[in-house]
């Protein structure tokens, strides 16, 4: 699952082990949001983690808010760490 995300230009976190509870974002909201960052559709993102397109609308919808932001064009890749 992970080689398939990274082929996918999605950089996959270690394993979470309980967490700071700085965590914005569910390791699944940041797979769902760098993949709609590059313009996959909710089908091609359901069809990539094996999720249902209707999961992924509200991992998407979720993040948004969370990240005040109002579309998922304001949505950007990731940067590098």
């Amino acid at each position: 699952m992970r080689r398939l995300l990274r082929e996918h230009g999605v950089n996959t976190p270690p394993a979470r082990t309980g967490g700071s509870g700085n965590e914005r974002l569910s390791p699944r909201e940041n797979e769902i949001t760098a993949l709609a960052g590059r313009g996959h559709t909710n089908r091609e993102i359901a069809a990539l983690l094996h999720l249902s397109p209707r999961t992924v609308e509200t991992h998407v919808a979720n993040a948004l808010a969370k990240l005040g932001l109002r579309s998922r064009r304001d949505l950007t890749p990731p940067t590098g760490r």
